[in-house]
């Protein structure tokens, strides 16, 4: 996923380390403290500080609550 991201922003022009943020989804893949590629980023630019990104964050806050509901006998 790294080779991927910076192979992007090669091809764009654009150095890495300038990057101030970077927002992914939740999953441990992307977001994880060790080896994540979150954590790729930020040891490539320090200043690349990791936000959940909030869209991702709200889905699964609704899908839990849906799931919730349904388990307690609602209905939609």
């Amino acid at each position: 996923m790294a080779d991927a991201v910076i192979l992007i922003l090669e091809s764009m022009e654009l150095d890495i380390k300038n990057c101030v943020g970077q927002s992914y989804d939740n999953a441990t893949n992307m977001s994880g403290i060790y080896s994540g590629l979150q954590a790729i980023i930020l040891e490539l630019c320090g200043l690349a500080e990791y936000v959940p990104c909030s869209g991702h964050s709200l889905n699964l806050v609704g899908a839990a609550a849906a799931e919730s509901h349904l388990q307690l006998g609602g209905k939609y």
